[in-house]
């Protein structure tokens, strides 16, 4: 049975963040006010960064689950987790506003999902953040690999573990940032993401329910097909999309793939176990970036599904996603399903 102490708590007479107000929406790279959802950043008397985040009850995008029993969307912890990142980098390690922001990689495990489920009034999230690895370069901060572990109360009011994270960030000032795209696209001109309104990418899209999703415009898979041992699609690019691209973007964000993924994973088991995505839920995420993922060429998806012997273990299902543009790997992202009824 897990402790009812939380590692995140800090030592006896600290005072926890306070959750009345979100933190500057800067800090976090977001344009709406609606996107953020970290309410205060303290540094921790043991090291590193408290963070404190408030989980909507309800949410045109993040809310837009068939899941049965309602619980918050573990992909919006890895937002969470991603903008209390970028906070704590620019709030603990002095790293410009002005800088870019690269993600290397994302990893979440939900060790208590029980503790996640959708109640009566909002979820407060508490995180501590611990800077694994800070990389430094001529006096300036160019990269933070932190690890997260997030908590939050029972309904007891006891706080307690619910699972841990990881984010790797590298830091690039502008200049830099241009240089680095132009010459990895051979000097071509780069896009923007407010190019792309829904519908702008020719495709069949897939039906919300068969991705877990009840609106339509929450669903980022065009011609999805099932193979052998899995499923292959097109990433959408709806760029008008209020909580997908909040604002412009020069490439496809790192979140939008792991919905990408997310999305595949739950259309895969359909396919082959027969498993609806009302009753799968999402046990871990393992995203590993490995290029930009560019607007002018049609982003692959290939889920792969573990074999059966795995299959019959009775152990979380690891769906592996491949994300490729002109025959190169963009990412790697692996979603661990289980059923939500365990």
């Amino acid at each position: 049975m897990s402790t009812r102490i939380s590692t995140v708590l800090p030592p006896a007479g600290t005072a926890l963040p306070r959750t009345d107000s979100t933190i500057d929406r800067a800090l976090v790279h977001r344009s709406a006010l609606s996107e953020v959802f970290v309410t205060a950043m303290v540094p921790d008397p043991r090291g590193g960064t408290l963070a404190s985040a408030q989980l909507p009850r309800s949410h045109a995008y993040w809310g837009d689950h068939s899941l049965a029993p309602a619980c918050h969307d573990p992909v919006l912890l890895m937002e969470v987790c991603r903008q209390a990142a970028l906070a704590a980098s620019h709030l603990q390690h002095g790293v410009p506003r002005t800088d870019k922001f690269i993600l290397t990689h994302q990893d979440l495990r939900i060790t208590r999902p029980e503790l996640l489920a959708r109640g009566t009034r909002p979820t407060t999230l508490l995180l501590r953040l611990d800077p694994e690895r800070v990389r430094e370069r001529d006096g300036r901060t160019t990269g933070v690999d932190y690890v997260l572990t997030l908590a939050v109360a029972d309904g007891s009011g006891a706080v307690q573990d619910a699972g841990r994270a990881t984010v790797g960030l590298r830091f690039k000032a502008a200049g830099e940032y241009q240089e680095l795209r132009l010459r990895g696209r051979e000097g071509r001109p780069m896009g923007s993401t407010a190019d792309f309104a829904t519908g702008a990418v020719a495709g069949e899209p897939v039906a919300a329910p068969l991705v877990g999703r009840r609106l339509p415009e929450n669903a980022v898979l065009l011609d999805v097909t099932a193979t052998g041992r899995g499923a292959t699609s097109t990433l959408r690019i709806a760029g008008d999309h209020p909580s997908l691209f909040d604002h412009p973007q020069d490439h496809l964000p790192g979140m939008v793939l792991i919905e990408g993924a997310r999305q595949l994973a739950l259309y895969t088991v359909r396919e082959h176990i027969g498993l609806a995505p009302g009753k799968v839920r999402v046990q871990a995420v393992d995203a590993r970036y490995e290029r930009f993922a560019e607007l002018d060429s049609p982003l692959r998806l290939e889920a792969l599904l573990p074999d059966w012997e795995a299959l019959l273990s009775g152990a979380p299902i690891p769906v592996e996603v491949l994300a490729t543009q002109d025959g190169a790997a963009n990412c790697r992202i692996v979603v661990d399903l289980e059923l939500a009824c365990r």
